[in-house]
């Protein structure tokens, strides 16, 4: 039995045809194949826009996102990429409404400094 697609090769060549075995046996470069055979890499972990929300702009989030980045190569390497990639998300939005806090302080409080001279 042949499945053919709107007139294109038939399944049967598609499977027995060269491209097809030399990309079953090739080997993923990097990352983690998920049950489709999709290869899924690392997500980003922020851990250098943790550091720097940390130190220069607001602290207690900065430590936060700092954590949250921590755990991004944690479940990763633990083959939990659900909890890796919502790890990363956490950590992104942490660490840019850190660095948005931080520079509203930042500000405001060069505005207060001047104008109550």
């Amino acid at each position: 039995m042949q499945f053919s697609v709107r007139g294109h090769q038939s399944y049967d060549t598609l499977s027995n045809s060269k491209e097809s075995s030399t990309l079953k046996n090739k080997e993923p470069e990097t990352g983690i194949a998920d049950q489709f055979g999709y290869i899924l890499t690392a997500p980003k972990d922020y851990r250098a826009e943790a550091v720097l929300a940390t130190i220069f702009c607001f602290f207690p989030l900065g430590i936060v996102a700092l954590i949250y980045s921590y755990r991004v190569k944690y479940h990763y390497k633990n083959n939990r990429l659900i909890a890796a990639y919502s790890s990363s998300k956490v950590a992104q939005v942490l660490s840019i409404v850190a660095t948005i806090i931080g520079l509203i302080l930042w500000f405001g409080g060069t505005i207060f400094y001047l104008t109550q001279r």
